[in-house]
């Protein structure tokens, strides 16, 4: 294997494990802290480390119609996607959210038919329907009726993921995607600490434990990952570089047993099975799609 395969895999490792081990990194947070708290708290560690990789690449400053469309991402794809992967972490497990939080491209794909048009072939059709069948399989196991509020959160998730896919895609021809993402997150910093800034008071009081999750969530899943998301993103096609993603729910898995003993049920596993067997089908059909039109054009 070639020096450069090497290095693509090597970033691509660290985004996936990074990614993969945040959802158990939540649970442990939320030890002594809120939802508002913990994200308030995670995205201040990875602001102030964004400053001097910001300085280094010599970020642009976004035009106004497209800090309009940042602050939209902030909203949408930092602070409500945040709190809801918080909210729903509480009660169910950090294996269930990883799965729902991975089935945002069904989303994205409902947004581009309602908002864009999209046409959507016989495959993606398929892959909706089984992606949704695996979300419910995978709410029902983990659910209660008392646990209303947390199921909402859980499945706002990929909603607001998807939310997040859509609106940056017209700034990605301006701005690379680590400075969107910059931006994003240090305005979304901004609307955490607007709204809850009383984890600085909760700091002496917190377990270690706890402590170390946040540091490592604001460092590792969110700026690091990220980081060497762009590095793959530079060197290999998106398609190539997403199907990768599918990875992530079994990190997830692997690191919670290990970190917090916690197993898969059978229904987490079936659920699971068919919501990235969904988003297979429904990548599958983009990409024969964009296949098609090229061969028109």
């Amino acid at each position: 294997m070639s020096q450069k395969k090497l290095s693509i895999y090597f970033w691509l490792v660290i985004s996936i494990i990074s990614w993969g081990s945040s959802f158990v990194a939540v649970k442990i947070g939320l030890d002594g802290l809120n939802p508002y708290e913990l994200a308030s708290y995670r995205f201040t560690v990875a602001s102030i480390a964004l400053i001097p990789i910001a300085l280094l690449s010599k970020f642009k400053f976004p035009k106004w119609n497209d800090f309009k469309l940042i602050l939209a991402l902030a909203i949408f794809g930092v602070y409500a996607y945040h709190i809801s992967l918080n909210y729903a972490t509480l009660n169910f497990s950090p294996n269930s959210v990883s799965f729902i939080s991975n089935s945002s491209p069904i989303f994205t794909t409902i947004f581009a038919i309602i908002f864009f048009n999209e046409k959507v072939k016989l495959l993606g059709w398929i892959g909706l329907i089984l992606s949704m069948i695996g979300v419910y399989a995978i709410t029902i196991s983990g659910a209660t009726i008392e646990m209303s509020t947390d199921l909402v959160a859980l499945l706002l998730i990929p909603i607001f993921w998807g939310a997040f896919f859509i609106l940056q895609k017209p700034l990605l021809g301006k701005l690379k995607p680590l400075e969107i993402m910059s931006y994003s997150i240090w305005i979304g910093t901004i609307l955490f600490l607007l709204t809850s800034h009383g984890f600085i008071f909760k700091l002496d009081e917190i377990p270690k434990t706890t402590h170390m999750a946040v540091i490592y969530l604001g460092i590792f899943p969110t700026v690091i990952a990220y980081l060497s998301w762009s590095i793959v993103l530079s060197r290999i096609t998106v398609s190539r570089a997403s199907s990768f993603s599918y990875l992530v729910p079994i990190v997830t898995i692997i690191v919670s047993i290990f970190l917090i003993n916690e197993k898969p049920s059978l229904s987490l596993i079936i659920g699971g099975i068919f919501v990235l067997l969904g988003v297979y089908f429904v990548n599958a059909s983009e990409k024969k799609h964009r296949s098609q039109s090229k061969r028109v054009m």
